[in-house]
């Protein structure tokens, strides 16, 4: 299989992306706590995959709910299970 000129462009893009998020964190630890910057970098995260999944097709009934509540409680656990 042979790459596209865009499909390495798009690589390079990622690796840049991917490294700079390092330094990024580094310089970002220096006023925040480790906790505070992994917290954000989730909700970020998940905003965004969630605009795009709203983008590309709306959530089924199911899908939708299980979205907005983020977790279940099986019977046999007392903490609830995160997904």
């Amino acid at each position: 299989m042979h790459a596209n000129p865009s499909d390495i462009v798009k690589l390079f893009i990622l690796a840049a992306v991917w490294g700079a998020s390092f330094l990024c964190i580094e310089i970002a630890l220096r006023g925040f706590t480790p906790f505070s910057i992994a917290a954000l970098r989730i909700v970020l995260g998940a905003s965004a995959l969630l605009a795009l999944a709203r983008l590309r097709r709306p959530l089924a009934g199911g899908a939708a709910r299980l979205a907005a509540a983020g977790h279940r409680r099986l019977p046999e656990q007392r903490d609830p299970v995160f997904f």
